[in-house]
């Protein structure tokens, strides 16, 4: 299997010449992102918290597309780290609702005492970019038929 790895345009770029890493790797079919921050393109972190958690959500998605994937219609698992996990809880499961309505992947959620400068939330995922497989996602509960 061939590995990939991607970085977006704009702070995507930036952060990889600064810190030396990727958005996002592509392993054959699996695409998983790099922790994804509430960041603009500018490199503005957005505020307040809930904005800042739509802005991170949207990067997941530009590093999926980035390495070739749908976005968060393919996303099978997610990882989410945030300062206050009572305060950005329910503004995660507003999100995964608005950007995965038909269908649930597996989630962790960890609240951490720091992350980068500024930010509240900090997302991972993982996604399946084998369209055959989906065939059978059951949009109610999101579990295969």
């Amino acid at each position: 299997m061939a590995l990939s790895f991607h970085v977006y345009p704009g702070l995507g770029e930036t952060n990889s010449n600064v810190f030396n890493y990727s958005q996002s790797v592509r392993m054959g079919s699996t695409i998983r992102t790099a922790g994804q921050g509430g960041f603009t393109d500018k490199g503005e972190l957005v505020e307040p918290m809930r904005e800042q958690l739509v802005q991170a959500c949207k990067n997941v998605e530009k590093a999926l597309k980035d390495a070739g994937g749908q976005g968060w219609s393919q996303v099978v698992s997610v990882r989410s780290y945030h300062i206050d996990l009572d305060a950005s809880f329910e503004c995660m499961v507003e999100m995964f609702k608005e950007f995965m309505p038909n269908h649930r992947p597996v989630w962790v959620a960890v609240g951490v005492a720091k992350l980068g400068e500024g930010m509240h939330v900090e997302i991972e995922a993982e996604a399946f970019d084998d369209h055959s497989a989906w065939s059978g996602v059951n949009g109610a509960n999101g579990v295969k038929n």
